[in-house]
């Protein structure tokens, strides 16, 4: 399963996020997450915020959003990432693509903010021993992609851009009887 939603932020939250996400300190890290690396560029390496919590504006909106896609209780892991093609272009995934699957969710997604381009979109593939991509969905400004997490995929590494800014997400399911935020309430009883 994999679904796009255009436009997904109204205009003028885009803005604003954007305006934001200028504000944010963006720690230096790599992927995948859990290997340990000496360095940086032995992996894929990025530039994260921390996490949202559920009072931030931004995870209200993302929530409410998912919420009539989604048929069960969830919660959501996201932040803001940047990855830099200068860096990209120095690390070991340059020589190969970091396909991979994500852990832990039930869906996965992703939102661009600074391109439009196939070469720095996401790539998806059949397996994580095929060389070609099965289908390629490109970045466009306010683009999100939802996907199975047990899909292999991987980020376009050729950008056009030094900056690639995205908002990656993963939604976890909760116990329906664990009080969550965003309107959702503890089971009575």
């Amino acid at each position: 399963m994999i679904n796009l939603i255009e436009d997904f932020y109204d205009s003028i939250f885009l803005k604003k996020i954007i305006e934001d996400v200028d504000k944010l300190t963006f720690k230096p890290t790599h992927q995948p997450k859990g290997i340990q690396l000496d360095h940086r560029l032995q992996g894929y390496p990025t530039y994260e915020t921390d996490p949202l919590d559920s009072n931030n504006e931004i995870y209200k909106f993302l929530y409410k959003k998912l919420k009539p896609i989604v048929n069960k209780p969830f919660i959501i892991h996201t932040f803001f990432r940047k990855t830099l093609l200068s860096e990209v272009r120095q690390s070991l995934s340059w020589a190969s693509i970091q396909r991979h699957q994500d852990q832990e969710c039930f869906l996965a997604g992703l939102i661009y903010f600074n391109t439009n381009s196939i070469k720095d979109g996401t790539y998806f593939y059949r397996n994580n021993t095929d060389m070609e991509p099965t289908f390629i969905i490109g970045s466009k400004v306010n683009r999100c992609i939802l996907f199975n997490p047990n899909i292999w995929h991987a980020p376009g590494l050729d950008s056009w851009k030094e900056v690639r800014l995205t908002q990656p997400f993963f939604l976890k399911e909760i116990n329906e009887d664990k009080i969550i935020d965003i309107g959702m309430s503890k089971k009575a009883g």
